[in-house]
């Protein structure tokens, strides 16, 4: 597990980016809805799959103030302690399932208490990034001469850089991902559905402190090509192929291996290991393991001859990937 020092160390860091990027920008502050993004930035990582599609907590970023966390009054506890949050704030929410039809209303007041917490750290300009939104809010800070911009490139240009922690993080994460790849290898056998295997690798992920898969791909035997069928009920039969994403949300990092890792199944449950072959888009008996870069991937797809077709070995591929998503 990664220590509450480094944990601390981590988080400085990337308020530290955020407030640099919106320095860059001359923007205010930035209004964080994504849950990924408020994870990021205050290390607070409540209901985050529920509350990508209900928008009813949030976080702001002043660039020259505090952080606030805007959360559902029933859960502000649980992110009472984190070291770069300084004030927990009751939600205004303006999504249906929360109020009705009363969205018009609750943007208003949303508006109103952005720009008193503005005002209360004694900032003027009232440009502020914010990453997504509904309808409402936009419209109610048009009315309130708050003037939104894009938030999503300030937090992934904030990311892009990191510290010496985070890859210590990155390394211990993708350690776990890994372990998780090697019990599903393990515990493959013939007869097993699609959806046993993917559940397989999710329960070794969780169970080493990962939080939930953004996707659900891994298939078999002639459903692994074309890429990109999620998984289904289909039996694994002797010999067939696995392919699969990770593509978990975890410690402090997105973690995937993919596209496509490859495990091939067997009786005896020895799992083969290769390389790429060149005839992977057209012949999948052919692949054992094969992990390629996400831009080699694409090609692969359109234009088979791509120049770009070079293979990592399956370390580096996780490498690239979690360095590019954390």
């Amino acid at each position: 597990m990664i220590d509450k020092e480094t944990q601390q160390e981590i988080q400085a860091h990337r308020l530290q980016q955020i407030r640099r990027r919106l320095r860059e920008h001359d923007y205010a502050g930035v209004v964080l809805f994504d849950p990924i993004n408020i994870r990021y930035a205050t290390g607070s990582r409540n209901m985050q799959v529920w509350t990508m599609h209900n928008f009813c907590r949030y976080a702001v970023i002043l660039e020259a103030g505090g952080v606030i966390l805007f959360d559902l009054p029933g859960s502000m506890h649980l992110s009472q302690g984190l070291s770069q949050i300084t004030e927990l704030r009751p939600a205004v929410s303006t999504d249906y399932m929360i109020v009705g039809g009363r969205s018009d209303e609750m943007a208003d007041r949303w508006a109103a208490e952005l720009k008193s917490v503005l005002r209360e750290s004694g900032i003027q300009r009232e440009n502020i990034a914010i990453d997504r939104a509904d309808l409402a809010l936009c419209l109610a800070c048009q009315k309130a001469d708050i003037h939104l911009k894009d938030g999503k490139s300030v937090m992934e240009k904030a990311r892009a850089i990191k510290s010496i922690a985070e890859i210590r993080a990155l390394k211990w994460s993708l350690g776990t991902c890994e372990e998780s790849v090697r019990d599903l290898k393990d515990r493959l056998e013939p007869g097993m559905r699609e959806s046993e295997a993917l559940a397989l690798l999710i329960k070794g992920c969780v169970e080493r402190g990962a939080e939930y898969p953004e996707t659900r791909l891994l298939t078999s035997g002639p459903r692994t090509i074309p890429w990109f069928q999620e998984t289904s009920d289909r039996i694994i039969n002797n010999g067939d192929m696995i392919a699969f994403d990770t593509d978990m949300i975890g410690h402090w990092v997105f973690i995937t291996i993919s596209p496509e890792a490859g495990l091939w199944v067997t009786e005896n449950q020895h799992i083969n290991k290769g390389r790429h072959t060149k005839s992977r888009m057209h012949n999948y008996s052919t692949i054992q393991l094969c992990s390629l870069p996400v831009w080699d991937f694409w090609n692969t797809r359109t234009k088979p001859t791509s120049s770009l077709r070079t293979v990592f070995p399956i370390d580096m591929r996780m490498s690239l990937t979690a360095a590019a998503w954390a």
